[in-house]
């Protein structure tokens, strides 16, 4: 058996309108959605290593939000300064 199979006779078993029996979807489903879930991110991730294109826009807007986080703490402390100076 396989999941689309449980999922089949679950159905056809009416176990969606019986609460007892909604282990017999909630586990396939779960099982499927995580599964997906980690096959996506991991190719991604693939994607990001082994493609240069992916991973120099990935490393340029890494950099671009660094910079505007330094920038950002520049103009704060400059404030802060003319603040006490006042």
């Amino acid at each position: 058996m396989n999941w689309g199979v449980t999922l089949n006779l679950a159905y056809q078993a009416n176990a969606h309108t019986r609460p007892q029996a909604l282990h017999w979807f909630l586990v396939p489903m779960g099982a499927i959605v995580f599964i997906s879930i980690g096959l996506i991110l991991l190719g991604q991730s693939l994607d990001r290593v082994f493609n240069p294109r992916v991973r120099a826009r990935h490393e340029k807007m890494a950099g671009d939000v660094t910079a505007d986080a330094t920038d950002d703490e520049e103009s704060g402390s400059k404030m802060i300064d003319e603040h006490l100076r006042q």
